[in-house]
């Protein structure tokens, strides 16, 4: 899609069968971007935000949808992502193998530990 993107249209692609999703470096992917894919993308197994305008809220949506086939989640570059992704980390780590958060410079390395020590089936970056 060329262009800006407007996070008002529509899906246009048939999303619910979206299993990887790689949006690395696109600065407009936001908060309300990440819930409207939580919302729409059930089969996710893959999400790539890295380097996006991501915050905490965004990480709880994704919690909150409940989404039962993510497996591996990018956040690398997202400065924006909080000590308070915490809780909602935890929800994602049911089912997370991988999770990237490298140079997430505002999570601080305690909680990266409480992290590992709690997801300790997901592979923590």
């Amino acid at each position: 899609m060329e262009g800006r993107w407007d996070p008002h249209l529509e899906w246009k692609l048939p999303s619910q069968t979206f299993k990887v999703l790689s949006l690395d470096g696109c600065r407009m992917i936001t908060d309300a971007s990440l819930a409207t894919i939580a919302k729409n993308c059930q089969l996710l197994s893959d999400l790539d935000v890295s380097k996006c305008a991501i915050t905490n809220f965004g990480i709880i949506s994704l919690a909150r949808e409940n989404l039962l086939n993510l497996k591996v989640l990018s956040l690398s570059g997202c400065h924006m992502v909080t000590d308070r992704s915490l809780a909602a980390f935890g929800t994602l780590g049911r089912t997370l193998l991988g999770l990237n958060i490298q140079s997430c410079e505002s999570i601080s390395q305690s909680s990266v530990d409480l992290l590992v020590e709690q997801l300790w089936k997901c592979n923590i970056l």
